[in-house]
């Protein structure tokens, strides 16, 4: 019998493995962060196209002037502005404190996504451990480090990571009002502002508030309801006042046409996607083990019931909008609802193997030792896919030409950008400055709605978007024309851009008006609608396979003859 003030041994042996496990969470948590901030730094990982690009470069432009308003669409959107915001009060930050000589700003916005991934595991980890011991929060730490879509997420500038923090902030805060009834007001509110990040967030309330009114907790699923909805009820009150509807899950169709597929389609869309891609050949086959194994236990284990049907129903409940038609098809659109099925089976598998402790200390070291190999070693091998894969997300060729780019333009430069499905928002960002802020219908490939151009009518939505192409070109007369290279051009002629052109997107609003100069190598460009007599040359600056870049230069009509092509 132990004496008084003297550890019993069992007790001593508890603490070491809480130690030990500790210890294991933080090095694969640093380790991680440590590898993807110095990937970063490096230029190894870079902004991808697109959304990716155009959200640092509305962060940059915000943290530069915050007297640019939010438009209604912050209410209304699908993706509201929150992650924005966020990362533009970042760079004022950054710029306020001086720190902007060593990095580029891009490069800031993705070591923040970074270390907000990285907190928001740390608080799974330490939620797993809380619901199931230190076991659980060693596994939880694996999947967050090994598992291929969040990790991507990691090193961007989307909005998952940081709704992850606020849903993972918000798991930890309903399990105290259920445990003892504290917590519902900021369990709520955590969730509100998960919703400010992805709108789909919405379901994760929805199942958690319906929880406390099925254990009829009327006061707490009050609270918790009306905080968490609050964002919801003021969106159709914006709506309803201003008219005006934006991007919503109601009306996506009528953006991206994607009831116009077959529904066949749509599902074979879903399961390719988010069953194939997403958790089989993305090197997660150990965690959809993970998941199926503890799936089950989860959804009736006490500990994490609510969390796994939160899940759950968040993922079924976003499947089913993809084959209604009322979302597209991204991978990473379930992050939120998968990691908290992940979260649950964790639970439930380390709790089976706690059950085996209790019959003997052999089975127990020997079962745990196994989850951890075999979840260890998936995590390293994904680390390695997905650190692989990252470093290829920007070609060289398009870094090597943005490099050039920013090499040789001056930051008020007014620059123009032809391929129009392509990079245009990675060049913006590349080619930009710390403290710069370039008028965006001047820099960017087109955005004929913002130049003030008077148009001609036409029924083809392509030729008024290339004639008011052509004006912004002569109206700003950009330095450097950015054209897709011929590598670059066949991927862009070989995507389905039927959505595009009915938006009035073409493939090239400019080369389709070249001619070469005779006895040169430079091109003349013909304009659909001319504002002036000059003759525009175009004289090549840089070229490789993806990228041409051509510098414009205004010739009076004398002297220039043309060599049909």
């Amino acid at each position: 019998m132990p004496t008084a003030g003297v550890e019993s041994r069992p007790a001593r042996s508890r603490r070491w493995v809480e130690v030990v496990a500790a210890l294991a969470i933080a090095a694969a948590l640093l380790a991680f962060a440590e590898i993807k901030i110095d990937s970063i730094a490096s230029g190894a990982i870079q902004p991808t196209r697109s959304d990716d690009s155009g959200r640092a470069q509305w962060a940059h432009n915000v943290a530069i002037d915050p007297s640019i308003p939010l438009s209604t669409a912050f209410f209304t959107n699908v993706w509201p502005f929150g992650p924005p915001i966020i990362q533009a009060a970042f760079l004022r930050a950054v710029y306020g404190l001086g720190l902007d000589a060593g990095l580029h700003y891009t490069q800031w916005l993705l070591i923040l996504t970074c270390a907000v991934y990285t907190l928001a595991a740390a608080i799974y980890c330490a939620l797993a451990w809380r619901l199931a011991g230190p076991l659980a929060g060693v596994v939880m730490a694996l999947v967050a480090v090994g598992t291929v879509v969040p990790t991507q997420l990691s090193t961007s500038a989307f909005a998952e990571p940081y709704a992850m923090l606020f849903v993972a902030l918000g798991a930890w805060c309903f399990v105290s009002c259920e445990e003892d009834g504290r917590g519902a007001a900021l369990s709520g509110f955590w969730l509100l502002l998960a919703q400010l990040c992805r709108s789909d967030a919405i379901l994760i309330a929805a199942v958690l508030g319906l929880r406390l009114l099925l254990q009829r907790r009327w006061r707490d699923a009050g609270v918790f309801l009306a905080i968490s909805m609050s964002f919801f009820v003021a969106k159709q009150i914006v709506v309803l006042a201003t008219g005006y509807r934006g991007m919503t899950y109601a009306n996506l169709n009528e953006f991206y046409r994607i009831r116009e597929r077959a529904l066949s389609q749509r599902i074979a869309s879903v399961w390719n996607i988010h069953v194939v891609r997403g958790w089989l050949i993305a090197s997660e086959p150990t965690f959809t083990g993970l998941a199926i194994l503890g799936l089950p236990l989860a959804l009736w284990d006490r500990r994490a019931r609510s969390l796994t049907w939160a899940g759950l129903l968040c993922v079924l409940g976003l499947l089913a909008m993809m084959v209604l038609g009322m979302i597209t098809f991204g991978p990473r659109y379930a992050v939120l609802g998968r990691t908290l099925l992940l979260l649950g089976a964790t639970v439930a598998v380390t709790g089976l193997v706690a059950r085996l402790a209790q019959r003997s200390t052999v089975s127990a070291l020997l079962s745990a030792a196994v989850v951890v190999s075999v979840l260890g070693t998936a995590a390293w091998g994904n680390a390695q896919y997905v650190q692989r894969r990252a470093e290829r997300q920007t070609p060289a060729a398009i870094v090597e030409a943005a490099q050039w780019l920013r090499a040789h333009s001056q930051p008020d430069d007014p620059l123009f950008f032809d391929f129009t499905l392509a990079w245009s928002s990675y060049f913006l960002n590349q080619t930009n400055d710390f403290g710069a802020v370039r008028p965006s219908f001047a820099r960017s490939f087109l955005q004929p709605n913002r130049t003030g151009f008077r148009v001609p009518q036409s029924d083809d939505r392509g030729e008024r978007k290339t004639i008011a192409a052509h004006m912004h070109i002569q109206q700003y007369q950009p330095r450097y024309l950015v054209l897709a290279g011929p590598q670059l051009l066949r991927k862009v002629l070989a995507i389905d851009t039927e959505a595009h052109l009915r938006k009035g997107l073409v493939h090239s609003f400019v080369r389709p008006y070249l001619r070469r100069e005779e006895g040169t190598s430079n091109l003349i460009f013909e304009p659909i609608y001319r504002e002036t007599d000059a003759v525009l040359v175009l004289r090549p600056r840089f070229r490789n396979p993806m990228i041409e870049i051509y510098e414009l230069e205004r010739r009076s009509a004398e002297g220039s003859a043309l060599l049909q092509q």
